[in-house]
């Protein structure tokens, strides 16, 4: 897979998963980074914040996001916690935490504060700093 393929396929997915969702959104993406642990290639990091939900929502929504992520490719498990009082739901692929042997995660944290979309793309081959030459556009962070 290429370094472009790698970061639209998961921006897309992000894109069909951030619609779920009612509202507006901001992103906090990265251009390419090298792969973690010394590994060749490069990996891209998406970072997003949207809008909160309620409970009947979120009922809705997070079935969802499993089927639309399941879809995907990516069987992802649901838990729950609260945090400083706020009951938060959280989507993760791989289930259980860490990274798919390809250096893939998804996490979707869903409360009635807001909703963060946290990922990184496949690690890839490729030179990140090679790449960010030819697509500098692709930082989004403040």
């Amino acid at each position: 897979m290429s370094a472009t393929a790698a970061h639209d396929e998961l921006d897309g997915l992000i894109g069909r998963t951030q619609r779920i969702f009612d509202g507006a959104w901001s992103s906090i993406d990265t251009n390419a980074e090298p792969c973690p642990d010394g590994h060749p290639g490069l990996i891209f990091a998406f970072g997003r914040i949207g809008p909160g939900s309620t409970t009947p929502e979120l009922g809705e929504r997070i079935p969802q996001v499993l089927a639309l992520w399941k879809d995907a490719g990516h069987d992802a498990s649901v838990t729950h916690s609260t945090q400083s009082g706020v009951a938060l739901t959280e989507v993760r692929f791989p289930p259980g935490g860490g990274y798919a042997a390809d250096g893939l995660y998804l996490s979707l944290v869903a409360s009635a504060k807001g909703t963060t979309i946290d990922a990184q793309s496949r690690c890839v081959p490729g030179d990140p700093d090679a790449y960010n030459a030819r697509h500098p556009h692709r930082d989004t962070t403040p």
